[in-house]
């Protein structure tokens, strides 16, 4: 692994010619993969990163930083058990924030001067910084009072770190401008209490401004 790390290091020295920053918006959909069942969330991301020519190789170094903010919501509602004419439910709301360290490697194709299509992948380093579900029990749609119940900690106590495994492609216009599209698989049981497991996978999708 050493001798892998430092040759990386000596190809992205030796490839300083081209190097460019990358600002990045998009959307996401990070799905929880529990034991017996999954439960999807939407979101947004933001950040930067950084492409390094490894060399003449063709192929491009680009590791990154960005947050990531998703949510997802539940309405429930049924007649109550108990007095037949009333509607007794919940509403939720679970967010999640989250800082996300890819290092990818991409090798691309110029379609034409101005079209630039490649392929990547790599792992993802994220670390958890909130997951809270604000639960509101509901009769006939009005709710009294709030329960709070955060995954971090407690009863639950998700592992906060997570390393992904991922691939996607993209497409460079006028060499200012980035679209891709990837998904990422979770590899670390983030809750292995009890039979339990959970899996997160996330598909993204995005543009960026590619600062020469």
């Amino acid at each position: 692994m050493k001798k892998i790390l430092t040759a990386i290091a000596l190809l992205t020295i030796a490839g300083t010619g081209f190097a460019q920053s990358i600002f990045s918006v998009g959307y996401l959909n990070s799905t929880h993969k529990f034991s017996e069942e999954n439960r999807s969330f939407n979101g947004i991301y933001a950040g930067a990163a950084y492409d390094f020519a490894l060399g003449q190789t063709g192929l491009t170094l680009t590791p990154g930083l960005f947050y990531a903010y998703d949510i997802r919501r539940d309405n429930v509602s049924e007649y109550s058990q108990t007095v037949s004419f009333l509607k007794e439910g919940y509403n939720s709301q679970w967010k999640e924030h989250s800082l996300n360290v890819p290092v990818r490697i991409s090798y691309g194709y110029e379609v034409s001067p101005m079209v630039r299509v490649f392929a990547f992948g790599g792992p993802v380093a994220s670390l958890s910084l909130y997951s809270k579900k604000k639960i509101s029990p509901t009769v006939e749609g009005f709710s009294a009072y709030d329960q709070m119940v955060d995954y971090l900690d407690g009863d639950y106590s998700f592992k906060k770190f997570d390393i992904k495994l991922g691939a996607g492609i993209g497409v460079d216009i006028a060499g200012n401008f980035r679209i891709t599209a990837g998904y990422d698989f979770g590899l670390v049981n983030r809750y292995d209490t009890d039979g339990n497991s959970l899996h997160t996978n996330i598909f993204h999708i995005g543009i960026a401004y590619i600062y020469l």
